[in-house]
């Protein structure tokens, strides 16, 4: 198995503890966590999907190009969204609804970074992640 298909494994693994779903228990409920908002949220009060703009950087600060960033629905079995960033490591995604979402964002060298998120419609929420180095093979 490649690095980077060990990273990925173990970002699909993350959100399945955190969303409860496959064979592993349910770590949170809807009803029972308040999920943080994003960083900093812009909202335009209208009928869009909530978006997230997520920035990769590493422990310099240095752009991570071609990080992948996952959006899994909490609480819910099923295949996550994902996109590349760009040279810069800036990626937006759009949430299907306003809900609670887990976001993972892996690179290869990298550990894999989660956060969990509460999204609202009709607003542009900003996540930024610090990725550290990962062991060297």
């Amino acid at each position: 198995m490649t690095h980077v298909a060990r990273t990925v494994a173990v970002a699909m693994a993350s959100i399945a503890v955190i969303t409860g779903c496959a064979s592993h228990p349910r770590v949170f409920r809807d009803s029972q966590v308040a999920y943080a908002r994003p960083e900093r949220e812009t909202c335009g009060g209208g009928e869009d999907q909530p978006q997230l703009a997520i920035s990769a950087v590493d422990q310099e600060g240095a752009a991570i190009k071609d990080a992948v960033a996952y959006l899994a629905r909490m609480n819910e079995a099923g295949a996550a969204m994902w996109r590349r960033a760009d040279e810069r490591g800036q990626l937006t995604l759009v949430a299907p609804a306003p809900a609670a979402y887990a976001v993972t964002v892996v690179a290869e060298g990298f550990l894999p970074g989660v956060k969990a998120v509460d999204l609202r419609q009709g607003c542009l929420g900003h996540l930024s992640f610090t990725l550290r180095l990962g062991p060297m093979q």
